[in-house]
């Protein structure tokens, strides 16, 4: 099994981590030594630009969007694909003229969100479709501001943000596109920006910088239903939410938040209750996987797991320096210690608690 991965990368190494636990296998801890995956160079650097969205396709090709202007030395406005091997799929060039924020998949349509004015050379104000060929497609809402988030629900595809219009509507933020473009009257209203959109078991998992969505107080994250009302679960927070995964009946949500868990929570999706499971998040937590059982998080912090964060050698476990950032390996016996602020990548068994890091 693979587990997917929306991260937010800002440094050359976090960009690459990004990649390598879109691609992870969720195998046992024990077999982390000895799994073997692509380490592409996207050369992001050359042409300047972070890595802001990724999506995997059901075929193991990667989307990934962000502010970038060049992939592997090749000319990629803001958007483009992998293979599953890493390369950079020639074939697939829409291009925007913006930023890419948010990609979501629904079988062999893109929809792409952000900060753009044209989307493979067509007019697509911050939100927009192409197809698998890269061809842009005729779904056109609109949106008047950044697009932040997006999540396909059915035949609908549920966009977020800090809009207050799209589709010609008013909508705060949040709202609601079918498959023809049209904006429906779902609107949850949320008082402040979305940043994450997950489907959820019956209704829509929604995180961002909100205290009041659909009629109801929540901080940072909110079941929405059909109706665009806020359901009774509550998840606690007491801060902002950046990113949200789903492994179950768990929504992992990461954010900046002491409560119910620092910077990470599991949270049941039928009682809202917080797993035992902490992360001891000290900084901020940008963005969180989930599947089978691990959590893989990417941010900027100092500590998880209750050790500093590391870059370990997979053979000793010795702490060793990355330039541009960091990863975490550490046990419950013994954790390696370093005091880089860079951006890192953490991973964790939830069951155990234990940290453990890819090869």
């Amino acid at each position: 099994m693979r587990s997917a991965l929306l991260l937010r990368a800002k440094r050359a190494f976090a960009r690459l981590a990004v990649f390598l636990l879109a691609t992870l296998p969720a195998v046992p801890l024990t077999a982390h030594a000895q799994a073997a995956f692509p380490l592409p160079d996207l050369k992001l650097m050359a042409g300047g630009g972070n890595v802001l969205a990724i999506a995997r396709q059901t075929d193991g090709r990667i989307l990934i969007g962000g502010d970038f202007a060049r992939v592997s030395g090749e000319p990629r406005q803001g958007l483009a694909r992998l293979l599953a091997d890493g390369t950079l799929d020639a074939t697939w060039n829409p291009g925007t003229d913006g930023i890419v924020r948010a990609i979501a998949v629904a079988g062999s349509t893109i929809y792409v969100g952000g900060d753009f004015a044209t989307l493979g050379g067509a007019p697509r104000a911050n939100v927009g479709a192409v197809s698998d060929t890269g061809t842009v497609t005729a779904w056109n809402p609109g949106a008047n501001s950044t697009v932040f988030a997006l999540a396909v629900d059915g035949t609908d595809v549920v966009a977020g943000g800090q809009f207050s219009q799209l589709g010609g509507e008013n909508r705060a933020r949040l709202a609601r596109i079918t498959s023809a473009g049209a904006v429906t009257a779902w609107a949850p209203e949320p008082d402040g920006v979305v940043n994450a959109l997950v489907q959820g078991p019956s209704a829509m998992i929604v995180g961002g910088q909100f205290s009041t969505i659909g009629g109801a107080t929540r901080r940072g994250v909110a079941l929405v239903d059909a109706a665009g009302l806020a359901t009774t679960w509550n998840a606690g927070l007491n801060g902002n939410v950046s990113s949200i995964a789903r492994d179950g009946d768990t929504a992992w949500i990461a954010g900046s938040f002491g409560a119910p868990r620092a910077g990470l929570a599991g949270i049941s999706l039928t009682t809202g209750a917080a797993l035992a499971f902490d992360a001891q998040i000290a900084g901020s937590a940008n963005a969180v996987a989930a599947s089978g059982g691990e959590v893989y998080l990417g941010g900027s912090y100092f500590e998880a797991g209750g050790t500093r964060a590391t870059a370990s050698a997979p053979s000793t476990g010795r702490a060793a320096r990355s330039p541009r950032g960091t990863r975490t390996r550490a046990t419950p016996a013994k954790a390696t210690r370093s005091r880089s602020p860079a951006p890192t990548c953490w991973s964790a068994a939830h069951s155990s608690g234990s940290a453990t890091r890819p090869p």
